[in-house]
């Protein structure tokens, strides 16, 4: 038997198992428990949230021949061949490779044939945002006055390149980047089922990597699991991967705020014999000081998604700063980080920011000046 990757065997299967869209799947289940069901919706958000799987489950439940709770039932013939991809109903669509006039063209004259079994056809319209201009206006007025069989269904991660007339007659739904926490919980829950076993540390770091998206974050577990035997270290992910280690930045900054320009020189050049990208480091870095930031301002490492070993080293680090400080010189990372992404010396530029910053304590305040 062929192997099924992480991403689609636990796709979910129901609206509750989406998780982070409660405000999305509430609304759906209503809807359709109400029979106030809309014939056209957008999509919208950052990939791997969850858009193109809430999708398929409203096109499941739409031609469920028994409902549970606003749920797919799962067992009938519809949802079976929804969910193995093979109804006549149910058509996905890459709007990347169907952008053409053509292409809505001939969707316009689909439209006009019922459904073969169910009770809608489904049309689920991926990367929804890449239709041409001509396209748009082709499908306005069968996205006005579509046949009562018809259902839309837009998907895209820029809502912004959508004409206003299309979005116009669409019900919109916007979906959220997916808290670390729940990624974590989602993650740990997958490698229990596997037999794999993995610390909060490890998931800690595949759910930051993943930045929000639970497919890439899926999509790592895999890529791990396969490098490592039954049980997965800390160590072993940031070898993977290239991750940084947290406690290189505190090391950093360390350096930095005791005026040792050396030691961040040095700093620099191991990342550059690790094979890091300096730009990459920058950015991590800029992170880390606006995570140092927020921890001062709120007095409590809480606000934080990371782990309690973390909590405690931020909390220990952000006392002993003064906020202005720490503003000064998250503004002064962030205002050099385009200027050095983009230059041919990018070494260069880096050492002479760290050596910037390594002299903080010298700049005097204007308001102590005045």
């Amino acid at each position: 038997m062929s192997h099924q990757v992480i991403s689609l065997k636990y796709r979910p299967q129901q609206f509750e198992d989406v998780i982070g869209q409660e405000h999305i799947t509430i609304t759906l289940k209503n809807a359709i428990q109400k029979n106030r069901l809309g014939h056209a919706y957008i999509f919208s958000g950052p990939r791997g949230t969850g858009k193109t799987t809430t999708a398929r489950l409203l096109a499941k439940v739409v031609n469920c021949e028994s409902p549970q709770n606003g749920n797919p039932c799962n067992v009938c013939s519809s949802c079976r061949e929804i969910t193995e991809g093979r109804s006549m109903d149910v058509l996905e669509i890459d709007g990347a490779s169907n952008r053409g006039i053509d292409s809505i063209r001939d969707l316009r004259e689909q439209v006009k044939y019922p459904p073969t079994r169910g009770k809608y056809k489904v049309y689920i319209i991926d990367e929804f945002h890449q239709i041409t201009k001509d396209a748009f206006n082709a499908l306005l007025k069968t996205l006005e006055e579509p046949p009562k069989h018809i259902l839309f269904i837009f998907a895209t991660t820029e809502l912004h390149k959508v004409l206003p007339t299309i979005l116009s007659r669409c019900q919109r739904f916007e979906f959220k980047r997916i808290p670390l926490l729940q990624i974590m919980d989602l993650l740990r829950a997958i490698a229990l089922q596997e037999g794999i076993a993995i610390d909060d540390d490890a998931l800690l770091l595949i759910a930051k990597k993943g930045d929000g998206s639970i497919r890439d974050s899926e999509s790592i577990l895999e890529q791990v699991i396969a490098f490592s035997n039954e049980e997965i270290s800390y160590e072993a992910i940031l070898n993977m991967l290239g991750v940084i280690r947290e406690d290189v930045f505190f090391t950093l900054f360390a350096a930095l705020n005791s005026g040792d320009a050396g030691a961040a020189l040095q700093l620099i050049d191991d990342m550059l014999m690790r094979g890091y990208d300096l730009t990459e480091f920058l950015s991590m870095f800029s992170v880390f000081l606006r995570d140092l930031y927020m921890v001062k301002a709120h007095g409590s490492p809480d606000i934080l998604n990371t782990t309690e070993n973390l909590k405690h080293e931020y909390l220990t680090v952000a006392r002993a700063q003064d906020e202005r400080t720490l503003i000064r010189m998250l503004s002064i990372v962030n205002e050099e980080m385009p200027a050095i992404s983009r230059s041919a010396n990018t070494k260069i530029l880096t050492e002479a920011l760290f050596i910037k910053l390594s002299r903080m304590k010298d700049f005097v305040d204007l308001d102590r000046v005045l």
